[in-house]
């Protein structure tokens, strides 16, 4: 099984919302995109990266409107995802944009599982390793890590936050590390909050919501047999 047929399985989904598509591209970009040294590229996009991107022609305009949201399909999950890919390799935006333009959906699929044949899994462990060391020696210890006294099995205690959201939703933060979240972890770790709320309680209500109308159908059509 290619890399790229795991991708596949959005391909008969029809429209997305920009949040589901950046999710959706950042799922796969966790597996697919080597560790970047020094910070030089954002591996994961976020809303603002893709608006931006839209702007430039880097990715095709949305596909559709619903209201007044915009709504993007499978080519742009694969416009994204190749993008930040060959950005990946150290390819400039300019030099990117010639490889994906007007490409088709199959192109797309090819482009992109080429990159990541291309890297063999020696190669990309190499250079993962180099930049996992890269990124030790230039990060300094963060003051949340937790403290294991010598000599002790046992950890200190820690200090977390606890924000009350909603009623019904509370969010529990380490403090220290929040500090040192970039603005564009935070909108990753918002949409992934709100998509998981969705997914997780949403839509098993519209699925239990639809359930009575399946089954009113259903007797209507074996009334209908029988009349």
């Amino acid at each position: 099984m290619r890399p790229i047929d795991t991708l596949k399985e959005y391909r008969e989904q029809g429209y997305f919302t920009i949040e589901e598509m950046v999710a959706i591209a950042n799922r796969f970009l966790e597996q697919w995109a080597p560790v970047q040294p020094r910070y030089k590229v954002v591996i994961f996009p976020d809303v603002r990266t893709v608006r931006f991107y839209a702007a430039n022609r880097m990715i095709d305009p949305p596909a559709k409107r619903r209201g007044n949201r915009v709504l993007y399909d499978y080519h742009h999950i694969l416009q994204l995802i190749a993008l930040k890919l060959l950005q990946a390799q150290y390819m400039p935006l300019r030099a990117v944009r010639p490889l994906i333009e007007g490409k088709s959906i199959e192109e797309m699929e090819e482009i992109i599982n080429s990159v990541l044949e291309s890297r063999s899994e020696r190669e990309l462990l190499q250079q993962m390793s180099k930049a996992a060391k890269t990124l030790v020696a230039e990060t300094p210890t963060p003051a949340y890590a937790v403290a294991r006294p010598i000599g002790t099995p046992y950890p200190t205690p820690e200090e977390w936050h606890r924000f009350a959201i909603t009623p019904w939703l509370e969010v529990v933060v380490r403090p220290e590390a929040a500090r040192q979240a970039t603005p564009t972890e935070l909108n990753r770790v918002a949409e992934m909050v709100r998509l998981s709320i969705e997914k997780a309680y949403q839509q098993q209500v519209q699925a239990k919501q639809a359930e009575p109308v399946k089954a009113e159908v259903t007797t209507r059509r074996r009334g209908r047999k029988r009349g």
